[in-house]
């Protein structure tokens, strides 16, 4: 059924609505539409500024003129305005008035006129001819921060190409004018002929001393600090006498981090991403002065990142993908009243904080949530997910969890010393302890019933009747949850067998049995197995139906007979097992993330499958 403007009319025809079915909204498709650079330069009449402000004030006009301007100068005179030359700058001022009177009559053109709230008035004012000049003067010049940003920008509206985010509408200007500093010929000029002229003709020379003097700590150096470390090298930062840069990373470069991380290539797979990131930006400056560490910047590590150290500094710059991190960092540079910029990275969005000593706040005085507002609850996960993100959540978090990683860690525990692990018990929650409990019964169970062959179970959900009701007598399977429906093993679907090799494999990897690759030899493999379907009936069991997380509920009769039961169990009769790690590049890579990728709950709960956004051979 299809609920529109001219459709929504006629849903009275229908019955009166029961219970199930399923609703998604479509998003009709937008086609747009754009006009040559020839149209927009004259027909822009409010060019869209990157600061909203800015756009209000109107002041993307004289930016939008000036690049009129500037092309008209080309083409009178075969070249760009040159770098701090008056003269082109006032002929470019005088390009920019001409082009600003000839377009006043035309309708919805961008000429100098008052803007207010975005929207052009009509009334005549004078051009802004400092800016205009400006942007004539230091035309030549390009900046490491800028060409990074439009590289940015340019990538983003290449992945939209996809249709599935909004694309820039025609122009977007961005004006700095806070980085110019004042026309001292002394400051500015004669130029040095070295690499950093382009940021001495904007900023002075002043500013490029105190920059190479600058003693820096990069906290990280994944996606974030590859780009905060390319733009420090070619910027020239810590090239001086007393300056430094620092930078520390715990992590190794795997194979998935190339796709982001620029600085690193296959050849940097296995080894520190601070000390090869280092290497890299080094080669491309040799004159920055660049230790390479592999710390934890925490508690532990005080006794190296000390007094000395912190007190030393002039800025810490954090690329770090944890809070705990984040926390310990801004703590200690409110401590030195040490500045401190502050970023981070969730998919294409970012986020970024300057924190000064005694004029903003500390990143410490933010809202305590940090975003977890948005984290899934675990009862929706296990047991009604009603996206496709819940499904791929709960296979990640919850289910390959609790049995390859958690679970085998806790057994092994166990099956290397009872008495210890018993002992280690007591001090665990009481959710983990019986977590860990019914995780180690079940891998035991597991090898007594199987007996050394494979074996597979046909997952059962007619106790989950759609007759089912609430206290209330309202019907247990309505809104987000979904019922879910029993599976059939005697014609089972390509996902079924799918997911079959993926778990199977997993499983091998937890008991050490070698895994197998091949597709025609597992299934030769499970044709031997001969496996049957188990009958199952319902135990009479009740279930609680309510709708909180039951996460951590008591349970100590339960955890009285588990810990009962494992006492009387011979660990030497036992084999051995090993926790997996959810890898991204490691031997097991493949069935990991197959695993996660296609889980059967979408298919249980007739729920649209995730579509794989990359496919890993």
């Amino acid at each position: 059924m299809l609920l529109n403007d001219s459709g929504i009319d006629f849903v009275d025809v229908f019955g009166k609505y029961q219970s199930g079915g399923l609703m998604n909204q479509v998003r009709p498709p937008i086609t747009k539409h754009y006009r040559s650079l020839t149209e927009t330069l004259e027909k822009t009449a409010v060019p869209q500024m990157l600061r909203g402000e800015d756009w209000e004030l109107g002041k993307g006009v004289d930016v939008h003129l000036s690049i009129s301007a500037v092309l008209n100068f080309h083409e009178k005179f075969g070249h760009w305005p040159r770098l701090h030359n008056k003269d082109d700058a006032g002929l470019v001022v005088k390009f920019a008035e001409d082009i600003s009177n000839e377009r006043k009559s035309l309708e919805g053109s961008c000429w100098s006129q008052s803007i207010q709230f975005g929207f052009p008035m009509g009334e005549p004012r004078e051009l802004d001819e400092k800016r205009i000049a400006r942007y004539s003067q230091l035309f030549p010049t390009e900046l490491t921060g800028f060409c990074a940003f439009l590289g940015g920008a340019a990538a983003q509206e290449v992945i939209k190409a996809s249709g599935k985010y909004t694309p820039i509408d025609q122009w977007v200007h961005h004006d700095e004018g806070i980085l110019v500093v004042d026309e001292c010929k002394s400051n500015i000029g004669p130029l040095l002929g070295s690499r950093y002229d382009n940021q001495i003709s904007i900023m002075g020379k002043d500013f490029q001393a105190q920059l190479a003097n600058q003693r820096i700590f990069l906290v990280g150096c994944g996606a974030l600090g590859c780009e905060y470390l390319k733009g420090i090298a070619l910027m020239g930062a810590g090239t001086g006498k007393d300056g430094k840069i620092w930078v520390t990373d715990m992590d190794r470069i795997e194979v998935s981090n190339l796709s982001r991380q620029f600085l690193f290539r296959q050849d940097d797979v296995g080894h520190p991403k601070s000390v090869r990131g280092a290497m890299v930006v080094k080669r491309w400056n040799p004159l920055v002065n660049i230790e390479a560490l592999e710390k934890k910047v925490g508690n532990d590590s005080e006794d190296y990142f000390d007094d000395k150290f912190w007190e030393s500094l002039h800025l810490c710059w954090n690329a770090l993908d944890n809070i705990e991190a984040r926390k310990y960092t801004d703590s200690r540079c409110l401590f030195y009243s040490k500045p401190l910029l502050e970023s981070g990275t969730l998919g294409t969005k970012c986020n970024h904080e300057v924190i000064l000593p005694f004029r903003t706040s500390s990143y410490n005085d933010g809202k305590e949530s940090d975003g977890n507002e948005t984290q899934i609850a675990m009862c929706t996960l296990r047991s009604f997910p009603y996206l496709p993100k819940h499904c791929i959540e709960f296979a990640k978090q919850a289910y390959f969890s609790d049995y390859f990683e958690f679970g085998p860690d806790a057994y092994e525990t166990f099956r290397a010393d009872p008495t210890s692990y018993f002992d280690q018990l007591d001090a665990m929650a009481p959710g983990e302890q019986t977590r860990s409990l019914r995780m180690i019964r079940a891998f035991v169970d597991l090898q007594e019933e199987a007996g050394g062959k494979g074996s597979t179970s046909k997952v059962v959900f007619e106790l989950l009747s759609i007759s089912w009701l609430k206290s209330s007598g309202e019907k247990f399977w309505t809104g987000t949850k979904r019922r879910p429906r029993p599976i059939d093993w005697t014609n089972p679907s390509p996902l079924l067998m799918e997911y079959l090799y993926s778990a199977s494999n997993l499983y091998a990897s937890v008991w050490k049995v070698a895994v197998v690759r091949d597709r025609d030899e597992f299934q030769s493999i499970l044709d031997g197995l001969h496996l049957t379907q188990p009958q199952w009936a319902p135990s009479g069991e009740k279930f609680d139906l309510s709708e909180g997380d039951t996460e951590g509920g008591d349970s100590t009769e339960d955890d009285k007979k588990l810990k009962g039961g494992l006492y009387k169990v011979d660990v030497s009769t036992l084999q051995p097992a090993q926790p997996l790690e959810f890898e991204k590049d490691g031997v097991i890579s493949r069935f990991c993330f197959e695993f996660v990728c296609i889980n059967l709950f979408p298919w249980l709960t007739n729920m649209p499958h995730a579509v794989r956004s990359m496919q890993m051979t």
